[in-house]
């Protein structure tokens, strides 16, 4: 009876802990399932939900495989693997592990799953618990993704950089570092890096390490070994509780910019003794020009550490020098005195260099032989000293010496070149001052005199005669060029002819550009399109010493301008802002919209209110006094060397503007850069449609042409290209002698030719008439100054069809080919 009650007893245990865990296990939020045979015989809601079933018959009687991909991540079957887990679960071995499940609908998810044997009343069973980790893989993952970023990013950079603790001990490097301690990360990492560095340079760094991470502050210390020169920045870096436990090292070799920098700082030197130089030297009476002179050899000697400079000027008559000017530092005895009409034979080792323009430069007096210029060196207590010469118009007339007295001296070729520099400009003073400012007062009358409306007569003139020569050449290149018989040396002959006709003709269009009778076909176009087509071109036109940044406006409004004269605008502005800065510098060029309005317009007599494209090109070179910027869309005025420039580039970017009917502000200062601000304005028009690419070969015909050129040469290379094409030609030197020609001719008259300025009637007029008696015929203008007669300021009439002079022969087939192929 006992054992019977004891029973009893026992069973309502089990089934008021089954009750239990009946309770806990519906109401767990984490997914509870339980197997037995390997497959769910009981789930919780938060089960269901997780698999994505409705019902729990969409899951009870399944196995686990059935809600899991084929193969796990590891590649093994989920079927094999599940069996594994079970069989240990029941063996009594809690399992916990990570597994990828699969929703009902298929959807993979990640999940961590830990199972234990439990006794139910059912029997032995497991119980697993399956939690959705996917966030927290994900998450693992992007860790995981962001360390091996930043470990990749800080390999890229070229020079060491680390991070230590307090105890100076790595904890983290780049390929760099591992380099230059040749070791890896397997070996370094964990160990001080007093175990790799030499002691002075190990316990230098380990005190900046130790001082940024107590004070919480960047620091920053040069570190030299032997002739190699460091930089260094030691940051702290904080934990999430802000406490600074440790270090970043950035460590850059500088050898190079250490050099870089004395080099600054003598140029910056030699700039500024320069610039005393040139202020010492224009003085206007011969009294200030002695001083000046004088001064500026104090201001050379003091910045070479000498302790006398002067000049000697030979006297070829009696063949004799003397020293004419002198500076002496204070304590050092002048010689000027003493050293009048030496005879020149006495000093041959010093004339003679002299005489044939090289520099001499003697480190130790004591060391050439014994001759009369030795004595007199020793007799002045000289003990280095450098001489340059003097010359004018190529010949020697004398020299300037730089003596040092108080020690030797080693002088590099960067002090001679200030030397030498220093002496051209001394020497020149008094012989360019009275000729340079003749010179300028003959070129200011000169510019008063001629200006923009000289310009633009000589333009005209120039364009008409110099495109009719050009047509004449380019033509007959190119037909010799397309000679069969023509060899490989005949050929380059006329590449060398093609080009320097281009650059001919280039220079013609700047002097059209200028004066705003450029022949211009305008087009709708955007100008963001054509910045960013350039900007291959410009990358490689201002060099990789300038960064080129350019910012487009989307949605950017169009304008009305011949595409190739924005080209013309931006490379001009471009090649100005590139030689504002031979040491380098940012060039950035930037389009908007915008609006300018009355209150700006009523300070610029150009300017109408309205809407405007704006192109701005700035660059953070010198800038420009305004004394330059009062010149600077003159034509021919440059400040740049003879041979780097014609002065035309600016003045084709305003002729430019003016012709489109926009306007040019420039906005620049001393040391501080220049804004070139371009205003276009906008349109509400389509853009006009993209040219297909040109046919190969030349486009041919077999229609009747008359060309009429009253210039004999470029009427017959006209004809004969013409015929070379297989058209027929006619040929007329006047209008006149066309219109008779076109009344005696029987055949059909497809395209008439014409030149537009001609004696006595013009293009224009003769194309009308002949109109008249042939209304099916087409008409093609050509040449390179239209006087107005088929445009306005060179803005060709839309219903004209031209072709510019000079034209090569492929250019004049196509467009006769689209003349008489056109509506």
């Amino acid at each position: 009876m006992t054992d019977r009650h004891d029973g009893e007893d026992e069973l309502e245990r089990l089934r008021e802990s089954e009750a239990r865990y009946r309770a806990y296990f519906a109401a767990a939020n984490d997914c509870i399932v339980v197997l037995q045979d390997d497959r769910f015989v009981d789930c919780n809601a938060s089960a269901l939900e997780l698999f994505g079933c409705s019902r729990r018959d969409q899951l009870i009687g399944s196995s686990p495989a059935d809600f899991s991909p084929e193969l796990q991540p590891d590649g093994q079957t989920s079927v094999d693997k599940a069996r594994e887990h079970i069989e240990a679960a029941f063996r009594g071995e809690p399992q916990v592990f990570e597994w990828r499940h699969a929703r009902l609908d298929g959807t993979p998810f990640e999940a961590e799953v830990s199972i234990n044997r439990v006794e139910l009343a059912a029997g032995m069973c497991l119980q697993a618990v399956v939690r959705d980790i996917s966030q927290r893989v994900q998450l693992l993952q992007a860790v995981q993704e962001s360390e091996a970023t930043l470990q990749a990013f800080i390999d890229a950079l070229p020079e060491p950089a680390l991070l230590v603790d307090e105890d100076f001990k790595l904890l983290r490097a780049n390929r760099a570092l591992y380099r230059s301690l040749e070791t890896n990360a397997a070996e370094a990492v964990g160990r001080t890096l007093r175990e790799f560095l030499p002691e002075p340079v190990a316990e230098l760094r380990a005190r900046y390490v130790t001082e940024s991470i107590a004070r919480g502050k960047m620091l920053r210390f040069d570190d030299q070994r032997g002739a190699r020169s460091f930089f260094n920045h030691v940051v702290p870096v904080a934990d999430a509780q802000g406490r600074h436990g440790k270090a970043a090292i950035f460590a850059l070799e500088v050898t190079e910019r250490v050099a870089a920098e004395e080099a600054l700082r003598f140029e910056a030197g030699f700039r500024r003794v320069l610039g005393d130089v040139t202020r010492d030297l224009i003085p206007r009476t011969v009294d200030e020009i002695d001083d000046g002179i004088v001064r500026g050899l104090a201001a050379v000697g003091e910045f070479i550490d000498a302790d006398r400079c002067y000049i000697f000027r030979f006297d070829l008559h009696d063949a004799t020098m003397s020293n004419t000017y002198e500076w002496c530092r204070a304590g050092i005895k002048p010689q000027q005195s003493n050293l009048q009409r030496l005879p020149l034979d006495d000093f041959a080792e010093v004339v003679e260099p002299m005489r044939e323009l090289n520099s001499l430069w003697i480190p130790d007096v004591s060391a050439i032989p014994d001759s009369t210029s030795r004595r007199e060196f020793e007799a002045e207590g000289i003990r280095s000293l450098a001489l340059v010469p003097i010359a004018f118009h190529g010949e020697c007339v004398g020299f300037v010496g730089f003596d040092f007295v108080r020690a030797r001296r080693e002088l590099g070729g960067d002090v001679i070149n200030l030397l030498e520099f220093a002496s051209a400009t001394l020497s020149r003073t008094l012989e360019r001052k009275a000729a340079e400012e003749q010179k300028r007062a003959l070129e200011e009358r000169l510019r008063q005199s001629q200006k923009l409306e000289a310009i633009g007569r000589l333009a005209g003139g120039v364009a008409h005669d110099f495109n009719n020569m050009l047509c004449a050449i380019i033509g007959y290149a190119d037909i010799l060029s397309d000679s069969a018989t023509a060899d490989k040396a005949t050929r380059d002959a006329i590449d060398q002819i093609n080009i320097a006709a281009d650059r001919a003709a280039e220079l013609t269009g700047q002097l059209l550009a200028f004066s705003r009778k450029q022949m211009v076909e305008p087009k709708v176009v955007g100008l963001g399109s054509i910045i960013k087509r350039l900007h291959p071109m410009l990358s490689r036109l201002i060099g990789e010493h300038i960064v080129l940044r350019t910012t487009i406006a989307p949605r950017l409004g169009r304008v009305r301008i011949d595409p190739s004269q924005v080209e013309q605008i931006v490379l001009n502005l471009a090649v100005n802002a590139r030689d504002a800065m031979p040491r380098g510098g940012e060039l950035a060029i930037e389009t908007s919209d915008v609006i300018l309005d009355a209150a700006y317009c009523r300070t610029r007599a150009d300017v109408t209110p309205g809407n405007y494209v704006l192109l701005a090109v700035s660059d953070t070179g010198d800038g420009m006094s305004a004394q330059t910027q009062a010149r600077l869309f003159e034509p021919f005025f440059t400040t740049k060397e003879l041979g780097r420039g014609t002065g035309l580039g600016l003045s084709t970017v305003y002729g430019i503007v003016e012709q489109s009917g926009g306007s040019i502000e420039v906005d620049s200062e001393l040391g501080r850069g220049t804004s070139f601000k371009v205003y276009f304005p906008r349109v509400d028009a389509e853009l006009a449609p993209k040219t297909g690419p040109g046919r190969r070969g030349y486009a041919d015909g077999s229609e009747t042409v008359l060309v009429v050129e009253d210039e004999k040469i470029v009427r017959t290379l006209a004809s004969r290209l013409i015929a070379r094409l297989g058209y027929n030609v006619l040929q007329a030197a006047s209008g006149d002698e066309a219109l008779k020609l076109v009344e005696k001719h029987d055949g059909t008259i497809d395209l008439l030719m014409t030149d537009v300025v001609m004696p006595g009637m013009n293009g224009r007029d003769l194309a009308e008439r002949v109109v008249e008696r042939l209304p099916h015929i087409k008409v093609l203008y050509s040449s390179g100054y239209t006087q107005d007669v088929i445009a306005s300021h060179g803005v060709i009439d839309e219903d004209v069809r031209f072709i510019a002079k000079p034209y090569t022969l492929r250019s004049l087939a196509e467009r006769i080919r689209e003349v008489l192929d056109g509506d």
